[in-house]
């Protein structure tokens, strides 16, 4: 269903939000977004993180060029990109004590994995704070430099999935108290698995929404198919920050390997970029 989303606190910063990729959000969110801003840490100012922790040796080739593709997309667009690990999130003088409360998560049948999104956001909080973002989200109509919005209080820009956020340290510090929290509390419900997803989505439904919740990332999907017709409306996507080209978005284009996303990563920027940079 198209239409407004007003989530808590939006009406603070006077401004509305509509579905990305279905109805444009209303012209000078990004204006509005810079004025809410305040100025990360020097050191993470400007800077676009992610998180990379290889796993799985037979994933590895396809996992670097996942990289690749991001690295080389967030710097074209005038961002520093810089990739986070657990060692990262290990120079925490509180690592120990945090990992061990993430272990008692229910993290399903791939546990290292989750156990790892979880652990991102220590490492944020390690880093200074500032941008994160999935390794598979590109940038769409994302403005080099942009601030802390909303005062550096932690934003998540896909309502409930933590693909691209931002807050300031204390915030990152915050968040990651928070959801650890409520993740440990589904033990012995017969919950096999509390991702971080699931913890934002649960929070995501309070009457009060411990985070900002917005919607400026459009499923992948829906900008590959504009980018690969003739009807390709610039302005259309101004408000959007960044395009998540997921599993699911890869899917829903008929496309099931790893290699394909990354084609599909690779390919969708780089017509982005010949329409509409």
């Amino acid at each position: 269903m198209v239409g407004r989303i007003y989530p808590d606190d939006f009406a603070a910063f006077g401004y509305e939000v509509h579905p990305a990729g279905l109805t444009p959000p209303p012209p000078r969110v990004v204006d509005q977004l810079r004025a809410s801003s305040v100025e990360p840490e020097e050191r993470v100012r400007g800077v676009m993180h992610t998180f990379f922790q290889p796993l799985q040796k037979n994933r590895l080739a396809n996992q670097t060029k996942l990289l690749q593709v991001w690295e080389e997309a967030w710097k074209a667009v005038g961002w520093e990109t810089r990739v986070l690990t657990l060692a990262d999130a290990r120079r925490h003088a509180e690592f120990e004590a945090f990992s061990a409360r993430v272990w008692q998560v229910p993290l399903g049948i791939n546990p290292e994995y989750d156990y790892l999104c979880y652990m991102r956001y220590m490492a944020m909080e390690a880093a200074g704070g500032g941008w994160m973002s999935d390794m598979d989200v590109l940038p769409v109509s994302m403005p080099r430099g942009l601030g802390l919005p909303h005062a550096g209080r932690f934003t998540v820009y896909e309502r409930f999935i933590p693909s691209l956020m931002s807050a300031s340290a204390a915030e990152w510090r915050r968040m990651r108290e928070l959801m650890v929290d409520v993740a440990i509390m589904k033990r012995n419900t017969g919950t096999t698995l509390f991702s971080d997803m699931h913890v934002m989505y649960e929070l995501h439904e309070r009457a009060k929404v411990p985070y900002v919740p917005m919607w400026l990332v459009v499923n992948g999907s829906e900008i590959a198919r504009v980018m690969n017709s003739s009807d390709v409306v610039c302005g259309a996507w101004a408000d959007i920050l960044a395009a998540h080209m997921s599993h699911s978005a890869a899917k829903k284009l008929g496309l099931e390997g790893a290699h394909d996303r990354v084609a599909l990563m690779n390919r969708t920027f780089h017509l982005w970029r010949q329409h509409c940079a």
